[in-house]
């Protein structure tokens, strides 16, 4: 759920490194590259997570 990534994203720590894919019939990344788990790219992420629309 969209929460329960969220949280996950709330767990990560400065020195973690991360990106998101989100599929269903195509595949998307959120970033190209992995991140540094900064807040700004955390709230970044947050906004993409809200933006995904199940479908598929």
């Amino acid at each position: 759920t969209v929460e329960a990534m969220k949280a996950i994203l709330d767990d990560l720590l400065l020195d973690d490194s991360f990106s998101i894919i989100d599929f269903n019939h195509n595949v998307r990344c959120w970033s190209e590259d992995l991140v540094q788990a900064s807040s700004i790219q955390v709230d970044e992420a947050k906004k993409y997570v809200q933006s995904i629309k199940p479908n598929g």
